[in-house]
């Protein structure tokens, strides 16, 4: 157009949209038809469409119809720039494809069809190079034939030898085919080189525009790449660009092959990832192939980088990984840094991440270290955030470096001095210190003495006197108090304090307080199966054990007697001063029954007590209000008895021998038949003193009485 090859501008973008809005009105349709043949009445050209054979040109020399599967032509448009398939899927662009092929066979004005003497190519698994040989070779084939009806038509000898010539040469010069041409001319809007042939190599067009002319000179040979070699032309058109881009196919497939790294440039950012220029080539490197770590969103286009070529198919697909060559760069970076690092070095890097189970530390590029929350600071801290950020840079101390598997921890934290070495050359034990409650468990509550050093106020060293079953009923977090040092363990880093160290100890003293037999008003504050609890006068902690609260039976159960927070009296009867606590006594407060029922009685002596309850092993008998005692079933007559109804019955009282008194056990043993056999005896030896006082006496006397 205007003396320029406007041939890629008509195949842009911008023209494919408007083209088929305007060929579907037939009158422009019918226009562009009457141009077409017009310019075939002067010219041979070649030209494409989907009516060209069918409608146009009818009688054309040679008819093509190019096929290829839905499937294949849909990827085909995917991966051409001159089509708008952003943001679709090859399911979407392939049912377009099947419409649009169904819309063209039913069109009342110049349908699809397929002219019968065109030779149908099926591209689906055909590169270019193997489509274009069969149309050479099917063009060829319709030269032969037209060179034969010449000779019948009687041409001329000379005119077949010169259509023959003509005809070897077109098959030196192919199209898609890369020659060596030398530099004639250079003009502003064409170059003309020297192809080895009668007629001029021309790169013309927007390819000049596109040149760097500082780089060519005239002699000068570059390679160069036919894009159309027309018989009847008088120039083969040529593209340098082209060639030095099927060269770069040359070098990217010896680089596939080498397994070489070659540098690409970032040309776009597309769904997935990005589209790299490799010596003039389209590329696709995945997201996936493009770092180690999380692709950093400020991905620069035009930025220049290394790859790796994973999968190559020439022009069809070259896929490319950065992140192959950056692994193999930082193993080479880490075997250095492992080789030269040690446990306990010191090494600075940038905080790249935080997890939160710790920190990564970026030492060196490729060298990444874990710093974990333990070993961050040497005092407690909330968040994480207050003490380090992203991007902050620190110094750390190695505490495990591995070459295999390339494990490295630091710790920022040892990096420091420990707190608690000053703390120990400046303080000594038994001196007040002041700190602030920082955390409170039910062990006791963490007191910070120094910026990243805290003491432990164990519960136990809360009060002398008072049980404190939680810190938190005398102490909150933030509070500010005093307290003294017990011990420091630079070792183990630990520090113990007191409170309760801040006054004497009443217990040193607390036979002074409170006197032995001095009665006494005990809360019970809980229930043992030992005894019970008590806080006498809100402050001193007492005991009394189970077998202090009645002279009677042992197996009373405490918890049905008593409750929590009820009031009993009892009296001091000792002191544990170790377990800090008073030993108080209930039953203290009266007489010992026992003592009076081996005074009064003792053992062998007879009572009058009343049944107060019977089983099949015997009864229990009352002896008094803290006593009980038993008897056996087989000493409840001085016969044999088969169930203890037939000697007692509850509420009435009996004559009892004791056989036992255990006071520490709290059991009594009685017998009716000692009782009787006593008796017996008894009466016998009255009898014999009454028989000596009479000088006589029978056996039939003794027999009666």
């Amino acid at each position: 157009l205007n003396g320029d090859n406007i041939t890629e501008k008509l195949r842009s973008k911008e023209v494919n949209k408007r083209v088929a809005t305007f060929a579907q009105l037939s009158n422009i349709r019918d226009y562009v038809r009457r141009i077409q043949k017009k310019i075939a009445e002067h010219e041979h050209f070649i030209v494409d469409g989907r009516d060209i054979g069918s409608v146009v040109f009818k009688d054309a020399f040679c008819k093509f119809y190019l096929d290829a599967s839905p499937t294949v032509r849909a990827q085909r448009r995917l991966g051409d720039d001159k089509e708008d398939t952003t943001g679709k899927e090859i399911k979407e662009i392939k049912e377009e494809i099947v419409d649009r092929d169904k819309a063209d066979r039913s069109r009342v004005d110049s349908p699809l069809k397929i002219p019968v003497d065109a030779l149908v190519i099926d591209s689906s698994t055909l590169s270019i190079e193997e489509v274009l040989k069969k149309m050479v070779d099917y063009y060829n084939k319709r030269l032969s034939e037209i060179s034969k009806n010449n000779l019948k038509n009687n041409l001329s000898e000379s005119k077949l030898f010169l259509n023959a010539l003509e005809n070897l040469e077109n098959r030196k010069y192919l199209p898609q085919t890369l020659i060596k041409a030398k530099v004639i001319n250079i003009k502003e809007k064409e170059i003309i080189l020297d192809v080895g042939s009668k007629r001029d190599g021309i790169i013309s067009g927007e390819e000049v525009s596109k040149i760097d002319l500082s780089s060519l000179e005239k002699g000068q040979e570059i390679d160069v790449y036919i894009l159309r070699a027309d018989p009847f032309s008088p120039q083969i058109f040529v593209s340098k660009i082209e060639a030095d881009k099927r060269s770069a196919l040359i070098q990217i497939k010896k680089s596939f092959e080498n397994n070489e790294m070659i540098e690409g440039e970032i040309d776009k950012i597309v769904r997935g990832g990005f589209v790299i220029n490799i010596l003039g080539n389209q590329a696709f490197c995945p997201s996936s192939e493009y770092d180690i770590r999380k692709i950093n969103k400020n991905v620069q286009v035009g930025k220049k980088e290394k790859f790796y070529i994973i999968e190559f198919d020439g022009e069809k697909k070259i896929i490319v990984s950065r992140k192959r060559y950056l692994e193999e760069i930082y193993k080479k970076i880490k075997e250095v840094f492992f080789e030269k690092t040690k446990e306990g070095d010191l090494v600075t890097g940038k905080v790249v991440h935080i997890a939160n189970f710790g920190v990564f530390i970026e030492i060196e590029d490729g060298v990444t270290a874990l710093l974990r929350h333990k070993n961050i600071a040497w005092g407690r801290y909330e968040n994480i955030s207050d003490i380090i950020s992203k991007g902050e840079v620190i110094t750390a101390k190695v505490i495990i470096a591995k070459k295999e598997g390339y494990k490295l921890e630091v710790s920022k934290k040892d990096a420091e001095e420990d707190p608690i070495i000053s703390f120990y050359n400046f303080h000594n034990t038994d001196t007040v210190i002041q700190g602030k409650v920082k955390n409170i468990e039910p062990f006791g509550a963490f007191i910070e003495v120094a910026p990243g050093l805290e003491g432990l106020l164990h519960v136990s060293e809360l009060s002398w006197t008072k049980r404190i079953d939680h810190p938190k009923e005398i102490l909150k977090v933030g509070d500010l108090i005093e307290s003294k040092i017990l011990s420091i363990d630079t070792k183990g880093r630990k520090i113990a304090l007191g409170l309760k160290q801040m006054v004497d100890n009443p217990w040193n003293t607390i036979e002074l307080r409170y006197h032995k037999e001095e009665p006494v008003r005990a809360e019970i504050k809980s229930i043992t199966k030992g005894g019970l609890i008590c806080e006498v006068d809100g402050e001193f902690q007492g005991f009394i054990n189970a077998s202090d609260i009645s002279w009677g039976s042992a197996k009373i159960i405490l918890k049905d007697e008593f409750k929590e927070g009820d009031y009993q009296q009892a009296i001091v009867i000792g002191y544990d001063k170790k377990k800090r606590r008073l030993k108080l006594g209930m039953k203290q407060q009266s007489t010992n029954p026992w003592e009076n029922l081996k005074s009064n009685y003792g053992v062998g002596g007879t009572i009058f007590a009343e049944i107060t309850k019977i089983d099949p092993a015997g009864a229990l008998v009352k002896i008094s209000d803290e006593i009980e005692g038993f008897c056996h079933i087989s000493q409840a007559s001085n016969k044999k008895l088969e169930k203890i109804e037939d000697a007692f019955e509850v509420g009435k009282s009996y004559h009892f021998s004791i056989q036992v008194i255990d006071e520490e056990n709290k059991k009594v043993a009685l017998s009716v038949k000692d009782y009787l056999r006593n008796e017996e005896k008894k009466n016998i030896e009255k009898y014999l003193d009454q028989g000596e006082s009479k000088n006589t006496i029978s056996l039939g006397d003794l027999i009666n009485n």
